[in-house]
């Protein structure tokens, strides 16, 4: 089987798994025209994607991945405001409040267009696009700076006041509208570079 065969195997096997999880309401709507406009070029194809999103969640410890709970979660900015309504009186471990940048993982043909792919990527501005893979298989993520991560809370004690809360809030909003905005200069790039689909 040539490259051109196994790429084309992945893309497929990516768009399938994309569908499903379109039909189960897994997709947040907000980053769909992203992963539908990477998808129709014949050398992409998307493994993962967020819109950028606010997170409060409760952990063990800082870096306690696998024993995180998640309170609220939104893609949507217009629902940020919505998360103090999850403040939790009882809670155990850390509670963290998170902003993270809109994020893209991309499966890529070949390595020329990959770096195409970062170097228009840094150029607009996402500055921690970078090479995720070369091998057995081509994956780049398409990744701004923007983020907060904070510590808010610990065992049924809230730190902060709901106007830090607020600022926090509203900060976080502005993060992810000016790395969005990043992104629409990203897509244009690829636009002018690669042809439109």
């Amino acid at each position: 089987m040539n490259s051109r065969e196994k790429f084309e195997i992945r893309k497929k096997r990516a768009l399938t798994k994309l569908q499903k999880a379109l039909d189960m309401g897994l997709v947040d709507l907000e980053v769909l025209p992203v992963i539908n406009f990477i998808n129709r070029y014949p050398n992409f194809y998307t493994t993962s994607s967020c819109a950028g999103r606010l997170v409060l969640m409760t952990k063990k410890d800082a870096r306690a991945k696998y024993s995180t709970k998640f309170l609220f979660k939104t893609h949507d900015l217009k629902k940020f405001d919505v998360m103090l309504q999850y403040l939790p009186t009882q809670f155990n471990g850390q509670l963290w409040f998170s902003v993270t940048a809109p994020l893209f993982h991309i499966g890529v043909f070949s390595l020329n267009d990959a770096e195409q792919l970062v170097k228009l990527a840094l150029e607009a501005r996402l500055g921690y696009s970078m090479f995720k893979s070369v091998s057995p298989k081509i994956i780049v993520e398409i990744r701004g700076t923007g983020r907060i991560e904070v510590p808010i809370g610990e065992n049924n004690a809230i730190f902060v006041n709901k106007e830090y809360l607020s600022y926090l809030i509203a900060l976080g909003k502005k993060i992810i509208e000016n790395e969005r905005e990043r992104l629409e200069v990203w897509i244009k790039k690829v636009q002018k570079a690669f042809g439109e689909y």
